[in-house]
């Protein structure tokens, strides 16, 4: 009986699991939500024009931060698996992801700073969370 329910729950949960979107899915879920909110709070149409596009670049930035990540994960798993790996391999990769980082930190950061100058602090708190729960996902 223990082992019935055991599978019953294996397989609940491998079921739930797999309909769980995408981290690009849901980096660009939010990316729209924060687009929409935009539209919704800002009235003038320069800012709007201006947050919508930083709005663009900080998506594409976190798509590239999350696709980092991801990369730098496969590589260091594919090494490991090689018993012949050395230590230059390991830190050759981690510094090349480093770099990476550091100019994709960067790129985000502008775009923050783009989105929170061109806003009213009523129009950044209806952005806020939505730039928030896509960095949360990128960075994952």
């Amino acid at each position: 009986m223990k082992r019935l329910i055991s599978a019953a729950l294996a397989l609940a949960l491998a079921s739930c699991a797999g309909n769980r979107p995408s981290a690009r899915d849901t980096i660009a879920s939010d990316i729209e939500e924060m687009r929409a909110a935009a539209a919704q709070s800002i009235k003038d149409p320069g800012r709007a024009k201006r947050v919508d596009r930083s709005i663009d670049g900080l998506g594409k930035d976190l798509l590239a931060l999350q696709e980092a990540i991801a990369n730098l994960r496969f590589h260091l798993r594919t090494v490991n698996a090689r018993p012949d790996a050395t230590r230059a391999e390991f830190d050759a990769l981690l510094d090349t992801f480093e770099a990476e980082r550091k100019a994709l930190r960067s790129r985000i950061l502008a775009r923050h700073f783009e989105l929170t100058a061109a806003t009213t602090e009523e129009e950044w708190k209806a952005l806020w969370r939505h730039e928030r729960d896509a960095l949360s996902v990128a960075a994952h």
